[in-house]
């Protein structure tokens, strides 16, 4: 048994993934496989595009059949982080309105820190156009993911992967 390992455990069991109206079925099974990879089980999603009936969600989701089993699905974000105590939101863009910091390693750290006792969410945007300003204002910590080309949005599911990775 390695050091820490009911610690890590703890912590993944309280990371909650909230998807903001995902629009593509396939996103949501690719982020489900992403969970399902990363040992994280709870996918919250806010408004979906309809989901549960399409095959490309089931395709993407291979192996994952309990996460996307187990999906909360909820109104608004209020609803997705009742009960968390520490929100990540995650972005592409700056603004003069918030603090963004460049690189997403020091959030997750805390995130997980924090998820050793406590509920913790990271937010993730719509595929088009992200997160609100007044969603990110609910966010504790905005993080961008670093990107080597002028447009610097990942696809959703890539951008899960490398927070979850984390």
């Amino acid at each position: 048994s390695r050091p820490g390992i009911a610690n890590e455990s703890r912590a993944l069991r309280n990371i909650r993934i909230v998807l903001v109206e995902p629009a593509s079925p396939g996103n949501i099974g690719s982020v489900a496989r992403v969970l399902k990879n990363t040992g994280i089980d709870q996918l919250v999603l806010v408004r979906p595009a309809p989901w549960r009936e399409e095959p490309e969600t089931h395709w993407l989701a291979h192996g994952s059949g309990e996460i996307l089993d187990g999906v909360q699905q909820v109104d608004s974000l209020e609803e997705a982080l009742k009960g968390t105590h520490f929100v990540v939101g995650t972005t592409h863009r700056q603004g003069r309105f918030r603090v963004v910091e460049e690189g997403h390693v020091s959030a997750c750290v805390e995130a997980v820190s924090i998820a050793c006792q406590y509920p913790v969410a990271i937010v993730f945007g719509r595929e088009k156009d992200g997160l609100s300003r007044d969603e990110l204002l609910v966010c504790h910590r905005l993080v961008r993911i670093p990107s080597a080309v002028d447009y610097p949005s990942f696809n959703l599911s890539q951008a899960v992967l490398l927070m979850a990775y984390e």
